[in-house]
């Protein structure tokens, strides 16, 4: 998987690839694989990539701690696709 991100202010696009196996989920700390994306806008672009690009889903889940509770609330929502 080859994940790219856009930012808002300009800033060169950054791109990385990721192993992930069939019929497996990947949650991708985005701040932990790409530290200049931290406190920026920016827009991503998820690839299915390799000699065989396979269906991918996507998703965007956020998670958030509610008093002494971890991960006690969150939401997702799934990517548009571009083609």
């Amino acid at each position: 998987m080859k994940v790219t991100l856009l930012f808002e202010d300009g800033s060169p696009v950054r791109s990385q690839t990721f192993p992930v196996l069939a019929n497996s989920r990947f949650g991708l700390s985005v701040g932990d694989a790409f530290p200049s994306a931290v406190g920026k806008r920016f827009g991503a672009i998820v690839e299915s990539v390799g000699a065989s690009p396979a269906p991918i889903v996507v998703e965007r889940a956020m998670y958030a701690d509610a008093g002494a509770v971890t991960w006690a609330a969150g939401t997702n929502v799934l990517a548009t696709r571009l083609r």
